[in-house]
């Protein structure tokens, strides 16, 4: 099939930092024409909601959340979710127009790649810091973790995940512009080809690990703290509050993550097995869309969806948004307004 050469295309490219083949609309199948209008309206639907979302829930964090140790890890979550949601605006504008645009400059692409590359594997690592914290406030109650004992690792490994963002710079390479994917990203055939025993450690590394190893702790994260709401010593009314608040948070994240978790180990395998093994999203146009929907649409659509447990969660929050929306069209009186802004001196996040 057509789309079939051009991903081969696509993932065996090397030796540009721009990929020039084009993808035209008399070339796409039916099933393109109907999905490409609804990814874009997807796209603008986390960039819009999740980036004003974000932005004031990072505001609320940096601001006017109870000091705690875990909100340092809000706050870094927010500002993670805030970055996904902007790159959504120039994903939904090339779904929508099929043209290049911004990817076409050099620099945007290589830009963009990098934020995305880091963005979307620190958001899982982040959410697996939060639910370990937690489990240990849970275990521990009298002696919770630190603010240096959670920022040390969250800082160390975005330092990590910067240093091998950049490795295709490193050894002459750049980022390419996967069109049917509508992003920018480096491509392993860089580093070594399949077969070889480093192609086999990187993609475990850069993907299996960085991407799905966090699901574990988010799983026995998520049984400790059920186990502790429902047995044993009963903790506070917030402390059970905030941890209901990181349980629904790990759980929506595994739900978005398992589809991703299942086609990636599915493509480690067959390299394993077989070094001329082919992609898998290669394979039919159901299993390329859904690739592209967990890999380009998740990841957004769960840092939008972070925003509305945020929301459902902490009544804090809501209150500053009632006030901060209050103020801004002026419908009540400055001294209400303030009222709105006090943060509760009770919640716990």
């Amino acid at each position: 099939n057509e789309y079939k050469s051009y991903l081969s295309h696509q993932m065996s490219n090397v030796t540009t930092t721009f990929v020039t083949t084009s993808w035209e609309p008399t070339t796409m199948t039916t099933t393109d024409k109907i999905m490409n209008p609804i990814l874009a309206v997807i796209s603008f639907l986390c960039f819009g909601f999740g980036s004003i979302g974000n932005i004031t829930t990072l505001a609320y964090f940096l601001f006017k959340a109870p000091p705690s140790a875990n909100r340092y890890i809000f706050v870094l979550i927010a500002t993670t979710d805030l970055a996904i949601s902007v790159l959504c605006l120039f994903i939904g504008i090339h779904r929508l127009t099929l043209r290049d645009l911004a990817y076409s400059n050099t620099f945007f692409c290589a830009a963009s790649g990098m934020t995305f590359s880091v963005t979307s594997r620190y958001s899982v690592f982040l959410i697996a810091l939060l639910s370990v914290s937690r489990c240990y406030s849970l275990i521990r109650p009298v002696h919770p973790l630190t603010a240096p004992a959670l920022l040390a690792p969250a800082l160390t490994y975005l330092m990590l995940l910067i240093f091998q963002a950049a490795l295709p710079f490193w050894i002459g390479h750049g980022y390419i512009f996967y069109r049917e994917f509508s992003v920018c990203n480096f491509s392993l055939y860089d580093f070594a080809t399949p077969g070889e025993p480093l192609f086999l450690v990187l993609y475990f590394i850069m993907i299996i690990l960085q991407y799905m190893l966090p699901i574990f702790p988010v799983v026995i994260g998520c049984a400790v703290i059920l186990n502790r709401l429902h047995g044993g010593v009963k903790p506070t009314k917030a402390k059970k509050s905030a941890a209901v608040t990181v349980l629904i948070l790990s759980m929506v994240y595994v739900l978005y993550n398992l589809p991703l978790f299942i086609i990636y180990t599915i493509d480690f395998a067959g390299f394993v097995r077989n070094p001329e093994h082919v992609f898998v999203v290669t394979r039919n146009k159901a299993i390329y869309y859904l690739f592209i929907i967990t890999t380009s649409y998740f990841v957004p659509m769960n840092s939008a969806t972070n925003v509305v447990i945020y929301i459902v969660r902490l009544r804090a929050l809501r209150r500053f948004m009632a006030g901060k929306l209050c103020g801004l069209i002026h419908l009540v009186r400055p001294s209400v307004f303030n009222n709105a802004n006090k943060p509760s001196q009770t919640a716990e996040i």
